[in-house]
């Protein structure tokens, strides 16, 4: 580990002091025209990396991000399915449509990883390990997903260890109404609908979604006794607000309801089938921010109050395939947050980033079963934390070219004390070959759940552990990006690196301990080409080693390499066709079909989709598109179901 750290700090330090007097001598400053060409270049204009509206050029950090126009012409429906698009990170998901469903960014866990909407931070205090399940959020009003991974706690504190997923929604859309449809294979209806305007001089946006599913069975089809589908309905409500106070000063609101339903079974593999296991949840987010600028616009506060609240019950009664089990499950949490950020402009180049967040965090649930072997209850009282965090950034533009970040953090959590963590990143542009170069490092930490700190010994052994300390983690990654051919050719290269320690495991002896350390390590590989007006391909490969440094074995369903090639022809200005394949090779999960866990190694598989648009004018537009090609059978968690070929047809305008 010194030894790569090392190798890293020399190069990262190479760049600064070979790189940095070159740009800070003669290349101070640039005419307008050329600075605006090389916007042009990088135009995406990115607001995770730094908290802050920047230009990807002079972002130091990785930085994947997927526009409203990628999702809408991709036709997917959820959040989950537009991440498993990506070679970033790898999507489980135990069943079809509204399963549980986890990202596993970089190779790390998925409580390893930050998922905000909005700026409002969605993990949820009930869940074991404090981790998302995404397979709830639909996509329709969506404007982008930005995710940034490596290590992102110095700007966002707890839980972004191995990065930060942002789902960042539709604000203003003034005079306008939009209704979209879609219906297809499993008895799959999807319907949403949006609708804008201005009254009194407050601007609002109000959305609402309809998706329901016949789905399939949880407990693959492919084992013996599992034929009963699974079904999966999600209704959704969103809304901003904007009001202007005069031309400094604003307030924001934005508010996020689901309900949702799916349908379960026991378990994967063969017999898990249940036809009355359900699980119903309900969400509620809501954001409140205000902004302002004073001092000549070179202070900018924002000041936000925000909170989640969700409720999760699990019903599975008596039935004739299982007569004498029964399960009952009810969970609560809530999570409230307050930030104050303050953004100073100290010159046209260069801002200071300082600010204060407070959050509190509260869980409860009680979960009872009965079966052949007699009843049995987890009970976990109400409990709570809280946390404050100061953080301060500074982002520099040293010269046309050359652009610094610098972070650092103390957080402060109410039972696991104090954790602080800081962040280094860069970026270089060099004009005359069209080359980016940028590196970064920086620190993580992750504060122990309330289930891992709280939840109550039973009759076997203890289960929580108050003296628990925050998981930590070290992370650095380096690339570049080439632009060719006056820009018909973009190829991208990063090689990344993280280290866990601490890590929060069981032990049946003793309950939640600090135990475990982990590393994962890999290259990305991203080519952009457009050899043709109407031709455009994007070749991605990932590759991954994730390993568990305690017992030296892999760390589980992390696959070794993902590969996608996505093909785009546009045959005339207003219909084109998309086609696109993905490969997953092997990985390790664990077979319980014989109720004592064994290490198996699961195949690769190849996904093929396509999908053709026609937009006869602009206001309205129809898709007709086809998943699993080939009718691939696979899994992404051993023994749990997945959908097979599947058309879907639909529309959608506006006015």
């Amino acid at each position: 580990m010194k030894v790569k750290k090392s190798i890293f700090l020399v190069i990262f330090l190479s760049l600064v002091f070979f790189l940095g007097p070159n740009v800070l001598h003669g290349r101070q400053e640039k005419e307008t025209s050329q600075e605006k060409e090389k916007l042009k270049l990088h135009h995406e204009i990115v607001v995770t990396a730094t908290r802050l509206e920047t230009p990807a050029l002079e972002i130091g950090n990785a930085i994947v991000v997927i526009p409203a126009e990628e999702l809408r012409k991709q036709g997917l429906a959820t959040v989950a399915e537009a991440l498993a698009q990506l070679t970033h990170c790898f999507l489980t998901q135990n069943g079809g449509a509204g399963a549980a469903a986890s990202v596993l960014l970089r190779g790390a866990n998925s409580e390893h990883t930050l998922v905000l909407i909005d700026g409002v931070e969605v993990n949820d205090p009930v869940s074991p390990s404090r981790a998302y399940d995404l397979s709830h959020l639909l996509l329709a009003d969506v404007e982008r997903i930005e995710i940034l991974p490596g290590a992102q706690s110095p700007l966002y504190g707890s839980d972004a260890m191995a990065g930060v997923i942002h789902i960042i929604t539709k604000k203003r859309d003034l005079h306008r109404f939009t209704l979209a449809s879609e219906a297809g294979s499993f008895s799959t209806l999807h319907t949403n609908m949006s609708i804008g305007g201005k009254l009194k001089g407050i601007s609002y946006r109000l959305s609402g979604a309809r998706f329901q599913t016949g789905g399939v069975s949880a407990a693959s089809s492919f084992y013996a006794g599992n034929k009963e589908k699974d079904g999966y309905t999600n209704t959704s409500a969103s809304g901003h607000l904007f009001w202007p106070l005069g031309s400094q000063k604003e307030i924001e609101l934005n508010f996020r309801y689901l309900k949702a339903r799916t349908d379960l079974d026991n378990y994967g593999g063969p017999y898990g089938d249940d036809p009355n296991n359900q699980q119903d949840m309900d969400t509620f987010l809501g954001k409140v921010n205000y902004r302002s600028l004073s001092l000549g616009s070179r202070w900018e506060q924002r000041i936000s109050l925000s909170f989640v609240l969700n409720s999760r019950e699990n019903s599975n009664p008596e039935d004739a395939t299982h007569p004498a089990e029964r399960e009952e499950g009810r969970f609560k949490s809530c999570f409230f947050q307050f930030d104050w950020q303050n953004n100073w402009f100290l010159t046209e180049n260069h801002t200071l980033t300082f600010g204060v967040e407070q959050e509190q965090e509260e869980a409860e649930s009680d979960y009872l079963w009965l079966s052949a072997y007699g009843r049995d209850r987890s009970y976990f009282p109400a409990k709570k934390a809280t946390s404050t965090g100061i953080y301060i950034q500074d982002h520099a533009k040293l010269s046309s070219s050359f652009f610094l970040t610098a972070g650092l953090r103390a957080d402060h959590h109410s039972r696991a004390g104090l954790a602080v963590t800081y962040r280094l990143a860069q970026s270089y542009f060099l004009e005359a070959t069209s080359t980016k170069f940028r590196a970064s490092l920086g620190s993580g930490f992750k504060a122990p759940s309330l289930y891992q700190l709280y939840a109550p010994a039973t009759f076997w052994g203890p289960i929580g552990n108050a003296s628990l300390k925050p998981e930590k983690n070290f992370s650095w990654d380096i690339g570049l990006e080439q632009i060719l051919f006056h820009q018909r050719v973009i190829i991208q290269l990063n090689y990344f690196f993280m280290r866990f320690r601490n890590l929060i495991q069981f032990d049946y002896a003793s309950g939640y301990q600090n135990v475990g350390r982990a590393e994962t390590w890999g290259w990305q590989l991203e080519a952009y080409m457009k050899p043709f007006s109407f031709v455009r391909t994007n070749l991605n490969f990932g590759w991954v080693k994730a390993r568990d440094l305690t017992h030296q074995t892999p760390l589980l369903r992390r696959p070794d390499f993902q590969a996608k090639a996505e093909f785009e022809i546009k045959f005339s200005p207003s219909w084109k066709l998309l086609f696109s394949v993905t490969r997953v090779g092997e990985r390790e999960d664990i077979d319980y079909s014989n109720w004592i866990g064994v290490r198996v190694k699961m195949p690769g598989f190849t996904l093929a989709r396509a999908a053709l648009i026609l937009w006869p004018e602009n206001k309205f537009s129809f898709h007709l598109r086809l998943e699993n090609l080939t009718n691939c059978r696979y899994e992404l968690v051993k023994g749990y179901g997945t959908p097979g070929f599947s058309v879907y047809t639909g529309f959608a305008f506006s006015f």
